[in-house]
Protein backbone atom coordinates (compact mmCIF):
# COMPACT_ATOMS: atom_id res chain seq x y z
CA UNK A 1 0.00 0.00 0.00
CA UNK A 2 2.74 2.20 0.63
CA UNK A 3 4.42 1.77 -3.22
CA UNK A 4 0.93 2.81 -4.22
CA UNK A 5 0.66 5.82 -1.98
CA UNK A 6 4.17 7.21 -3.46
CA UNK A 7 2.87 6.42 -6.91
CA UNK A 8 0.06 8.17 -6.14
CA UNK A 9 1.65 11.44 -4.69
CA UNK A 10 4.47 11.36 -8.16
CA UNK A 11 1.10 10.53 -10.38
CA UNK A 12 -0.59 13.80 -8.25
CA UNK A 13 3.13 16.07 -8.52
CA UNK A 14 3.13 15.12 -12.48
CA UNK A 15 0.06 16.43 -13.32
CA UNK A 16 0.65 19.62 -10.99
CA UNK A 17 3.54 20.32 -12.70
CA UNK A 18 1.76 19.59 -16.46
CA UNK A 19 -0.31 22.30 -15.12
CA UNK A 20 1.70 24.59 -14.18
CA UNK A 21 3.65 24.44 -17.92
CA UNK A 22 0.40 24.94 -19.56
CA UNK A 23 -1.00 27.62 -17.94
CA UNK A 24 2.41 29.47 -18.26
CA UNK A 25 2.61 28.14 -22.45
CA UNK A 26 -0.97 29.66 -22.66
CA UNK A 27 -0.30 32.79 -21.08
CA UNK A 28 2.48 33.70 -23.26
CA UNK A 29 0.62 32.60 -26.20
CA UNK A 30 -1.95 35.38 -25.17
CA UNK A 31 0.67 37.70 -24.87
CA UNK A 32 1.09 37.82 -21.40
CA UNK A 33 4.92 37.79 -21.25
CA UNK A 34 4.88 38.71 -16.93
CA UNK A 35 5.05 34.75 -16.21
CA UNK A 36 7.60 33.02 -14.91
CA UNK A 37 8.24 29.37 -14.62
CA UNK A 38 8.77 27.77 -11.34
CA UNK A 39 11.20 25.76 -11.25
CA UNK A 40 11.61 23.28 -7.94
CA UNK A 41 14.97 23.42 -5.72
CA UNK A 42 14.80 19.77 -6.51
CA UNK A 43 15.70 18.31 -9.92
CA UNK A 44 12.96 15.83 -12.05
CA UNK A 45 11.93 15.01 -15.27
CA UNK A 46 10.64 18.65 -15.55
CA UNK A 47 13.60 20.56 -14.91
CA UNK A 48 14.88 20.97 -18.19
CA UNK A 49 11.59 21.48 -20.26
CA UNK A 50 11.13 24.47 -17.34
CA UNK A 51 14.58 26.10 -17.96
CA UNK A 52 14.15 25.92 -21.95
CA UNK A 53 10.54 27.10 -21.30
CA UNK A 54 12.13 29.99 -19.29
CA UNK A 55 14.84 30.68 -21.96
CA UNK A 56 12.28 30.64 -24.79
CA UNK A 57 9.73 33.62 -22.63
CA UNK A 58 13.01 35.90 -22.84
CA UNK A 59 13.65 35.07 -26.28
CA UNK A 60 9.96 36.51 -26.77
CA UNK A 61 9.86 38.84 -24.16
CA UNK A 62 13.49 40.49 -26.64
CA UNK A 63 12.10 39.85 -29.87
CA UNK A 64 8.68 41.98 -29.01
CA UNK A 65 10.66 44.85 -27.37
CA UNK A 66 12.43 44.85 -30.57
CA UNK A 67 9.06 44.56 -32.82
CA UNK A 68 7.62 47.40 -30.71
CA UNK A 69 10.68 49.43 -31.48
CA UNK A 70 10.62 48.54 -34.79
CA UNK A 71 6.50 49.79 -35.14
CA UNK A 72 7.23 52.81 -32.93
CA UNK A 73 9.42 53.62 -35.93
CA UNK A 74 7.68 52.39 -38.63
CA UNK A 75 4.98 54.97 -37.11
CA UNK A 76 7.23 57.76 -36.75
CA UNK A 77 8.05 57.31 -40.57
CA UNK A 78 4.43 57.19 -41.50
CA UNK A 79 3.67 60.56 -39.59
CA UNK A 80 6.65 62.37 -41.20
CA UNK A 81 5.45 61.40 -44.97
CA UNK A 82 1.96 62.51 -44.09
CA UNK A 83 3.09 65.97 -43.07
CA UNK A 84 5.32 66.11 -45.55
CA UNK A 85 2.66 65.19 -47.74
CA UNK A 86 0.29 67.92 -46.41
CA UNK A 87 2.88 70.17 -46.92
CA UNK A 88 3.47 69.81 -50.23
CA UNK A 89 -0.21 69.74 -51.15
CA UNK A 90 -0.26 72.91 -49.18
CA UNK A 91 2.04 74.27 -51.64
CA UNK A 92 1.15 72.94 -54.51
CA UNK A 93 -2.10 75.17 -54.46
CA UNK A 94 -1.13 78.70 -52.53
CA UNK A 95 -3.53 81.26 -52.28
CA UNK A 96 -1.56 84.30 -51.95
CA UNK A 97 -3.45 87.49 -50.98
CA UNK A 98 -1.35 90.58 -53.34
CA UNK A 99 -4.31 93.35 -53.05
CA UNK A 100 -7.06 93.72 -50.60
CA UNK A 101 -9.85 91.75 -51.96
CA UNK A 102 -7.36 90.00 -54.99
CA UNK A 103 -5.89 86.64 -54.55
CA UNK A 104 -3.24 84.96 -56.68
CA UNK A 105 -3.03 80.95 -57.25
CA UNK A 106 0.10 80.10 -58.97
CA UNK A 107 0.72 76.52 -59.79
CA UNK A 108 3.37 74.59 -60.58
CA UNK A 109 3.61 70.82 -62.00
CA UNK A 110 1.23 68.63 -63.56
CA UNK A 111 -1.95 68.68 -62.35
CA UNK A 112 -3.73 64.96 -61.89
CA UNK A 113 -7.83 64.61 -60.67
CA UNK A 114 -6.67 64.40 -57.19
CA UNK A 115 -4.52 67.98 -57.16
CA UNK A 116 -7.44 69.15 -59.43
CA UNK A 117 -10.15 68.37 -56.84
CA UNK A 118 -7.31 70.27 -53.83
CA UNK A 119 -6.62 73.40 -56.03
CA UNK A 120 -10.40 73.66 -56.45
CA UNK A 121 -11.14 73.76 -52.78
CA UNK A 122 -8.33 75.41 -50.98
CA UNK A 123 -9.07 78.63 -53.87
CA UNK A 124 -12.74 78.46 -52.96
CA UNK A 125 -11.28 78.66 -49.08
CA UNK A 126 -9.51 81.32 -50.01
CA UNK A 127 -12.14 83.48 -51.41
CA UNK A 128 -14.27 83.04 -49.10
CA UNK A 129 -11.80 83.67 -46.44
CA UNK A 130 -10.49 86.99 -47.51
CA UNK A 131 -13.49 87.74 -49.27
CA UNK A 132 -11.83 88.26 -52.49
CA UNK A 133 -13.61 89.27 -56.05
CA UNK A 134 -10.75 88.99 -58.14
CA UNK A 135 -8.76 85.82 -58.51
CA UNK A 136 -5.66 85.37 -60.69
CA UNK A 137 -4.80 81.84 -61.82
CA UNK A 138 -1.03 81.83 -62.96
CA UNK A 139 -0.58 78.44 -65.08
CA UNK A 140 2.99 79.87 -65.98
CA UNK A 141 4.47 76.88 -64.66
CA UNK A 142 2.44 74.25 -65.50
CA UNK A 143 3.62 72.15 -68.17
CA UNK A 144 0.86 70.51 -69.80
CA UNK A 145 -2.47 71.91 -70.24
CA UNK A 146 -4.67 69.45 -71.80
CA UNK A 147 -8.42 69.13 -72.17
CA UNK A 148 -9.21 67.45 -68.55
CA UNK A 149 -6.86 70.47 -67.07
CA UNK A 150 -8.55 72.93 -69.30
CA UNK A 151 -11.99 71.66 -68.24
CA UNK A 152 -11.17 71.56 -64.50
CA UNK A 153 -9.84 75.23 -64.93
CA UNK A 154 -13.26 76.18 -66.12
CA UNK A 155 -15.34 74.41 -63.38
CA UNK A 156 -13.26 76.28 -60.76
CA UNK A 157 -14.00 79.99 -62.40
CA UNK A 158 -17.71 78.67 -62.60
CA UNK A 159 -17.47 77.47 -58.86
CA UNK A 160 -15.60 80.60 -57.99
CA UNK A 161 -18.03 82.74 -60.11
CA UNK A 162 -20.95 81.47 -57.50
CA UNK A 163 -19.12 82.85 -54.93
CA UNK A 164 -18.64 86.27 -56.38
CA UNK A 165 -15.03 86.37 -57.44
CA UNK A 166 -13.96 87.03 -61.16
CA UNK A 167 -10.76 84.90 -62.14
CA UNK A 168 -8.37 85.94 -64.71
CA UNK A 169 -6.50 82.64 -66.02
CA UNK A 170 -2.73 84.13 -66.89
CA UNK A 171 0.27 82.17 -68.49
CA UNK A 172 -1.20 80.76 -71.55
CA UNK A 173 1.42 80.62 -74.52
CA UNK A 174 0.35 80.58 -77.88
CA UNK A 175 1.28 76.82 -78.16
CA UNK A 176 -0.75 75.78 -75.40
CA UNK A 177 -3.58 77.89 -76.64
CA UNK A 178 -3.69 76.40 -79.94
CA UNK A 179 -3.43 72.98 -78.84
CA UNK A 180 -6.83 73.74 -76.80
CA UNK A 181 -8.60 75.23 -79.45
CA UNK A 182 -7.29 72.12 -81.70
CA UNK A 183 -8.70 70.01 -78.94
CA UNK A 184 -12.23 71.90 -79.38
CA UNK A 185 -11.70 73.23 -75.29
CA UNK A 186 -14.11 76.47 -75.64
CA UNK A 187 -12.36 79.19 -73.13
CA UNK A 188 -14.57 82.10 -74.97
CA UNK A 189 -15.73 82.60 -71.48
CA UNK A 190 -12.80 82.48 -69.88
CA UNK A 191 -10.58 86.01 -69.32
CA UNK A 192 -7.41 85.16 -69.61
CA UNK A 193 -3.96 87.23 -70.01
CA UNK A 194 -0.16 86.40 -71.24
CA UNK A 195 1.16 86.79 -68.08
CA UNK A 196 1.30 87.76 -64.17
CA UNK A 197 1.75 91.61 -64.65
CA UNK A 198 -0.91 91.89 -67.34
CA UNK A 199 -3.15 90.14 -64.57
CA UNK A 200 -2.58 92.19 -61.88
CA UNK A 201 -3.23 95.15 -63.98
CA UNK A 202 -6.38 93.74 -65.77
CA UNK A 203 -7.23 93.05 -61.87
CA UNK A 204 -6.39 97.08 -60.63
CA UNK A 205 -8.55 97.94 -63.21
CA UNK A 206 -11.75 95.98 -62.52
CA UNK A 207 -10.84 97.26 -58.96
CA UNK A 208 -11.05 100.84 -60.46
CA UNK A 209 -7.37 101.46 -59.19
CA UNK A 210 -4.71 102.84 -61.21
CA UNK A 211 -0.86 102.38 -60.43
CA UNK A 212 0.49 106.23 -61.12
CA UNK A 213 4.06 106.58 -61.02
CA UNK A 214 5.29 108.56 -58.06
CA UNK A 215 7.15 111.92 -59.16
CA UNK A 216 11.11 112.21 -58.37
CA UNK A 217 12.04 114.40 -55.92
CA UNK A 218 14.87 116.86 -57.69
Amino acid sequence: MAEKTDLDQHKELVKERLKSLLDVVQSVSSGDFSVRVKTPEEEDEFTTLSIELERMIDDLIEANRVSEERMAKLQAVIEEKERLSKTVSELSSPVIQVWENVLVMPLVGAIDSARATRITEDLLTGITKNQAEIVIIDITGVPVVDTSVANHLIRTIKAAALLGAKCVVVGISSEVAQSLISLGVDLSEVVTRSNLQAGIRYAMEMMGLEVVPKKRER
